[in-house]
């Protein structure tokens, strides 16, 4: 056996299989790789609920449809990123205030990265890491113009949908997550 091969299972042993995507991704570079297009759907499990996740990119256009019990009407917010980089609200939930545009820290950081990255605000690498059988990689938040964030988006690799939050002070799953099972694209 190679030394290389006994190091690699030596390293999942010991770190378990978020070891085996020592990979990184260019942050600068990613989004250009993603297609315009992806539908994306999951489910958020609560203590009380299960809440449903429809979060799509349409060119320009993401829109996050959820927060309600399956069966009850869904919140509904839509947001456009222009070629410099700037977000424009499309449409808000009913209790939201539609004139003023966040830095987007929850299911809509997809688009809240390719502004960054449109704007050339985004430099350096991130490691690819396991999320159930997805690979993701996690994006400080301070890089998405997320002020004093607890939690760090994760997007999955080949569509730069946000499937997950990580805590940074223990590396857990949290916050806006789906469950890595119910996560289906078509």
């Amino acid at each position: 056996m190679s030394n290389w091969f006994v190091l690699g299972l030596a390293l999942v042993v010991a770190f378990g299989p978020a070891a085996v995507y020592a990979q990184k991704v260019d942050l600068a570079r990613i989004a250009a790789s993603w297609p315009a297009r992806f539908d994306m759907q999951g489910a958020k499990i609560e203590p009380t609920w299960i809440e449903y996740v429809r979060l799509r990119r349409e060119g320009d256009r993401f829109t996050l449809e959820g927060g309600g019990l399956h069966g009850y009407e869904q919140a509904v917010e839509s947001v456009e990123v222009d070629a410099r980089g700037r977000i424009r609200r499309l449409r808000c939930p009913a209790a939201m205030d539609c004139k003023t545009v966040p830095a987007f820290a929850g299911f809509l950081a997809s688009a809240q990265f390719l502004a960054r990255h449109r704007a050339g605000l985004l430099a350096g690498h991130a490691p690819v890491v396991a999320f159930g059988d997805w690979k993701v990689f996690c994006v400080p938040g301070e890089k998405l113009g997320i002020d004093g964030p607890i939690l760090d988006p994760c997007f999955e690799l080949r569509t730069g949908a946000i499937v997950a939050q990580r805590a940074r002070t223990d590396g857990s799953w949290s916050g806006p997550t789906l469950e890595p099972v119910s996560i289906r694209f078509r």
